[in-house]
């Protein structure tokens, strides 16, 4: 194991998440200067963004990408996956483009803590005189306080969805903040959606999550259990597709307990696009009972594939999923208690849902064989719009010109 990795995951990872924050990111604010408040933005659009990683962070920094290029515009990738503690994928690869000093624009996927730790890595002499962007999500109704001191380096704000940027607006009253859609369509990995001959004839329901984006947010267990109710019998099939399980060996093992039974398998390999294509390919539904989200990437990336979609009715994927699109369930609001540290906020709530609707919602699904295709016609058409180069395209320009 290399040097670097050893110490992150190690020694970094054990120490108190409250004093990692403070030594490092205090340490690095110190040497980088705050962004300029004339900028000159005309040149090229710098993505900079965990680009090697197999994550929502990582995926969001490609689309970005791969959209600013259709849209006609001079747009060069920085990877940042070592910087932002990232875990590389082989199975994304990269050419990062020139860099030239001066005018230009930065957009930087990365949480708002980290803005500082990635401009000190691009560079003081790079970073000078650009327009920095931060594209950043968060999943309660208020930022961390501790967000506040990234504001310096931040010329201006995008959040991916309307629940974010509230959130954003009341941390930073003072800087632009506009709601720019993740370009779902933009994905080089072109999208697959015709049925494997070889799928399964039985009702199939998929959950997709990242141990590393916190098993309590997302729910997993939430999204079995409604399955188990729905389907008692062996009835149906669930596929849990997982990845970073030894992020948090705790919940892997609650995880691995729930699955294995009932129709119920855990697919825990990093998978490449085509592979997630089959997968979607392989399901009636997908499903996320999650407890809160920034945007809901998987969900809107199922809605374009034709997916009807079954979500909690709270947070970032209220932007884009209700009851034409699928089953949006209700729920109650409870203290944000996270295990793993990063969302365990109990002053703030989030949704903890209905599970016995959600099984309600797989029933119908299953029952009615023609449901599902008419509600996932209507979320492609509804992606097209929202998710498209065109909207993204609008919402750039707005912003660049």
């Amino acid at each position: 194991m290399p040097v670097k990795s050893f110490l992150h995951r190690y020694v970094w990872q054990k120490l108190p998440r409250d004093l990692r924050r403070a030594a490092l990111f205090g340490t690095v604010r110190a040497l980088v200067p705050a962004v300029g408040h004339d900028p000159r933005p005309e040149g090229p659009i710098y993505v900079a963004g965990a680009f090697r990683a197999a994550s929502g962070l990582g995926q969001s920094a490609r689309l970005c990408l791969s959209a600013l290029r259709k849209c006609g515009y001079d747009a060069r990738a920085i990877d940042v996956t070592a910087e932002l503690f990232q875990r590389p994928s082989p199975d994304f690869c990269l050419e990062e483009g020139a860099r030239e000093d001066g005018s230009g624009t930065i957009i930087v996927h990365a949480a708002a803590p980290f803005m500082p730790f990635v401009l000190f890595a691009l560079g003081r002499r790079f970073v000078r005189g650009k327009r920095v962007i931060g594209y950043w999500a968060w999943e309660l109704p208020e930022a961390p306080e501790d967000w506040r001191s990234s504001l310096d380096y931040v010329n201006e704000i995008w959040a991916p969805s309307e629940f974010t940027a509230e959130a954003l607006r009341k941390l930073a009253p003072n800087k632009p903040v506009k709601v720019v859609h993740h370009p779902i369509l933009a994905d080089d990995a072109p999208i697959d959606l015709a049925r494997p001959p070889e799928r399964d004839d039985r009702f199939t329901v998929l959950t997709i999550f990242n141990m590393g984006s916190s098993f309590a947010r997302k729910n997993p267990l939430g999204a079995i259990d409604a399955f188990n109710r729905a389907f008692p019998d062996n009835t149906a099939r669930m596929i849990v597709k997982a990845i970073n399980l030894d992020h948090f060996p705790p919940a892997a093992d609650l995880l691995r307990k729930a699955c294995g039974t009932n129709g119920v398998e855990l697919h825990e390999e990093t998978a490449t696009a085509e592979q997630m294509n089959r997968l979607f390919g392989t399901s009636d539904v997908v499903i996320s009972l999650h407890r809160s989200e920034g945007f809901g990437l998987i969900l809107a990336e199922a809605m374009a594939r034709g997916l009807p979609v079954i979500s909690t009715d709270w947070s970032g994927t209220t932007d884009f999923v209700d009851n034409d699109v699928g089953f949006a369930v209700p729920y109650s609001l409870i203290p944000a208690r996270d295990p793993q540290g990063e969302y365990d906020r109990p002053s703030m709530q989030w949704a903890d849902a209905d599970i016995a609707a959600a099984a309600e919602a797989l029933r119908t699904l299953a029952a009615d064989r023609e449901l599902g295709p008419a509600l996932g016609g209507n979320g492609r058409a509804r992606s097209q719009v929202m998710f498209g180069c065109e909207a993204f395209g609008d919402a750039i320009d707005d912003r660049l010109g």
